[in-house]
C-alpha cells in the first residue's frame, strides 16, 4: 500500500480506462488518449499513472505525449491530479 506499483501489461484495464472517463468527462483545452497503463498506487482509493497522445485543442496543434495521473477515490469519483508533458521522449 502506498508505493507505486508497475502494471503488468501496458493495456488499460477495465477500472483505470473508467477511472480515466469519468476523470476527463467534460474536460476541455487538451484532448487526451490513453495509450497504456503505466503503473498503479494503492492510496486511500487508486492513483492511475497513464500515458496518453494530448493535443491541445487548436487548429493545427500537434500531438504530443503526456502522462496523466488520475486519482479514483473509494466512493468511485475520478479526477485529474496531474499532467505531465514531455515526460518521455
Amino acid at each position: 500500500m502506498g508505493a507505486w506499483q508497475e502494471a503488468e501489461s501496458p493495456a488499460l484495464t477495465g477500472e483505470a480506462q473508467a477511472a480515466f472517463n469519468k476523470a476527463t468527462a467534460g474536460f476541455v483545452g487538451v484532448d487526451y488518449v490513453p495509450v497504456a497503463l503505466l503503473s498503479t498506487q494503492t492510496v486511500a482509493g487508486t492513483n492511475y499513472r497513464i500515458l496518453c497522445e494530448a493535443t491541445v485543442v487548436y487548429p493545427g496543434a500537434e500531438m504530443h505525449y503526456a502522462v496523466v495521473d488520475v486519482y479514483e477515490s473509494l466512493e468511485g469519483n475520478a479526477n485529474i491530479i496531474s499532467a505531465t508533458d514531455g515526460y518521455v521522449s
